[in-house]
């Protein structure tokens, strides 16, 4: 069965007055339709750069080279009018903060309305009537009130659920949802992904989750793909990469996070930061950072080795495959 968006050797470059500096680096990966896809990564991973190279929203100083194939038709070159019918229409986005991607000066109903009226061609009162049904459909408290509203009238949460209204207006197969629930305290984020998860299940649409959180993945994500400095670490069902993580990139992410049982456990954090992308390390760039990392991790840039079927990493010291085949 073939996917629903199959996305091979891409690359990402920031191009300028000097040499271009690479910050996603030849990356592969694919969605199946209606599955949750998760792409984890500390900020600076270039989640949010692939995601945007998907629908041609990249900033004029980067381009993308590769295939990023949706219903047969690679994304990555088509026209800017091409993919004006795709946004909205075959693939939405939702973004990290509702509050600059909802414009302050518009209600509700004209940001909900807008595209229905461009990409499906209703009327006023017809694309009122769905704005209200989105509204009722994300558990808008009185949406035809909300409808009249604006932006800054609204809580973060609720401003979170008008995006996702808005992203699932024209009803798309592919949701791409870029850290829905960074800002939002945690009621309302586990509130989020109930919602993200009942909407998929409900429409069969597949989701990109994108994330820095390994725990907002364990609830909802079906395969994930964890991304370090423009590369793929670390791939495979989200089941078996959060209970036997072998790069170890991803043992720091899930070191890091609290513990539900063992609230006095301390946090054990990645030392170090992310690299700049200008300033890449040789070879494995999570080296510097890495407890494990060897002289080979130094000089020679890790392939992403198959494992089985469903998972792969680009680790060539694999100090957790012991521990992995015990599990």
């Amino acid at each position: 069965m073939s996917a629903l968006l199959d996305v091979s050797n891409l690359r990402i470059e920031l191009t300028g007055r000097h040499s271009p500096v690479t910050i996603v680096d030849d990356i592969d990966f694919s969605v199946e339709a209606g599955e949750v896809f998760g792409i984890a990564g500390e900020s600076g991973s270039g989640k949010t750069m692939t995601a945007l190279s998907v629908l041609g929203l990249l900033p004029n100083s980067m381009r993308a080279s590769g295939q990023a194939v949706l219903g047969g038709r690679n994304l990555l070159t088509l026209s800017p009018s091409a993919l004006r019918d795709v946004r909205g229409r075959q693939i939405a986005m939702v973004f990290q903060d509702p509050t600059s991607s909802l414009h302050p000066m518009l209600s509700i109903e004209h940001q909900l309305t807008e595209h229905l009226r461009f990409h499906l061609g209703l009327g006023r009162d017809q694309a009122r009537q769905r704005a209200f049904e989105l509204l009722t459909e994300v558990r808008i408290p009185d949406p035809a009130a909300a409808l009249n509203g604006y932006p800054h009238q609204f809580s973060g949460g609720m401003r979170q659920r008008i995006q996702i209204a808005m992203a699932l207006a024209c009803e798309p197969q592919l949701l791409i949802a870029d850290e829905p629930t960074t800002a939002l305290d945690v009621t309302v984020q586990a509130g989020i992904l109930r919602l993200l998860d009942r909407l998929r299940r409900d429409s069969g649409m597949a989701v990109i989750l994108i994330t820095h959180d390994l725990g907002v993945l364990s609830a909802l994500a079906d395969r994930m793909m964890v991304m370090y400095a423009g590369r793929v670490a670390e791939t495979g069902t989200s089941a078996e990469v959060l209970r036997s993580a072998r790069h170890p990139y991803t043992r720091g992410l899930l070191d890091s996070l609290p513990h539900p049982e063992a609230a006095d456990q301390p946090l054990v954090p990645i030392g170090g930061t992310p690299p700049n992308p200008a300033q890449r390390p040789s070879g494995c760039a999570f080296h510097p950072r890495c407890a494990y990392a060897t002289d080979r991790c130094r000089r020679e840039v890790p392939p992403l080795i198959r494992l089985d079927s469903d998972r792969a990493m680009a680790c060539p010291v694999d100090p957790f495959a012991a521990l992995a085949l015990s599990v």
